[in-house]
């Protein structure tokens, strides 16, 4: 077996979708699973800005369960069984 999993980082561009697709094509020829990942940064900078930090981190976060989503929904249309 070439891949057991394979790791796919998400983020909704163009670049990530490119890979998603490819990343389907191997798990495909290689009996693989997929996991989907979105990460982004978590880092105030200043007790002041940890409020504002706080609300930017939950639209971040929701951005990103938006994102895996997308590809978890993507991945379930384009799988061949």
């Amino acid at each position: 077996m070439l891949y057991e999993k394979i790791l796919v980082a998400v983020d909704g561009s163009e670049q990530s979708n490119r890979a998603l697709k490819e990343a389907l094509r191997v798990a495909q020829f290689a009996n693989s699973k997929i996991t989907l990942i979105h990460v982004y940064p978590q880092d105030p900078s200043s007790s002041n800005l940890i409020s504002a930090t706080q609300q930017f981190n939950k639209i971040l976060k929701d951005s990103g369960k938006t994102v895996l989503g997308e590809a978890q929904n993507w991945l379930l249309r384009n799988v061949k069984l």
